[in-house]
This record gives structure tokens, sequence and C-alpha cells, in this order.
């Protein structure tokens, strides 16, 4: 929270100076009655407000929220992946692990979603065999679609 006031010239805090001694003094000429005192306590809140009214405050709040989003990577299992000879299943399948403990090692929260005749999630639970029969991209563009809004950074 920042509190800002305008800048005034000089004639403007003599004025002020010679106000304050006005009501310093006010404030020792009434010394003996008491019961004029809580007349100048007022008196000076609300010298003191207007002052502070006069110099122009302008008060400026700034907030951040800062939310973990999740980012949602997509392995294609269907059996086309395996059907090729360079790199070979077994090295695709420690290559996107190598990636997947690059990314963990950022703290970034991922989830890994396979992909084939239909969408699963059991890549981190060890089941990462390429052997589905088709590749759905329909699905994995559907799942996008309706994770979009919900703390979804981004989708690879």
């Amino acid at each position: 929270m920042d509190l800002t006031l305008s800048q005034h010239n000089q004639e403007f805090w003599i004025v002020l100076f010679l106000c304050f001694i006005g009501l310093v003094f006010s404030f020792y000429q009434v010394g003996d009655h008491k019961k004029l005192r809580p007349i100048l306590i007022l008196r000076w809140l609300l010298f003191g407000i207007l002052v502070f009214l006069f110099l122009d405050p302008k008060v400026e709040m700034t907030a951040t929220n800062s939310r973990d989003m999740e980012w949602h990577l997509y392995l294609d299992r269907s059996l086309s992946m395996s059907y090729h000879t360079n790199p070979s299943v077994g090295s695709l399948v420690s290559g996107v692990d190598q990636i997947i403990k690059k990314i963990e090692k950022k703290d970034v929260l991922i989830k890994i979603i396979g992909f084939g005749s239909d969408l699963d999630t059991n890549w981190t639970f060890g089941d990462k065999q390429i052997q589905d029969g088709s590749t759905d991209l329909g699905q994995v563009l559907n799942h996008i679609k309706s994770h979009e809004r919900n703390r979804l950074a981004g989708s690879v």
C-alpha cells in the first residue's frame, strides 16, 4: 500500500505553520478553562483532517495472487510409435522418462496423459507400454478444451 501526497509551494507550508502556532497559542490561552479543552481538541482534530485532505492523499493498493498451474504432457501410445526402428521403443520410453525427470526437478506441476484409442494417466504408475491400436487426436483436443479453464498452464 502506497500513500502519496501532492506537492505544495512554500506559501502553503508557511500558512500551515502559522495556523499551527495559533492553535498552540489558543490551547495555552484557555488552559484555565477545562470545559473548553474538548472543543479545542476537536478543533485540532478537524484542522488536522482538513490539512490532510488539502494535501490530496492518494492511496494505491496492489495485490498479487499466485497460483500454481498444471501442464499436461500428452504421449502417443499407439502402435504406430513402435513401428519405427530408430529410435526404438525402449529408447523412446527412456527419453520420455528423462524429459519428465528434468521437468519435475524444476518443480513444475505436470500431468502425463497417454493417448491412443483412449486417454489414460497410467504412465506415472509404471504402465509405459506403447500398444494402443489407433491414435485419436480428437480425444486429446477435447480433453485440452475441457481443462483449459481449470488451472491449466499449457499442453504439450
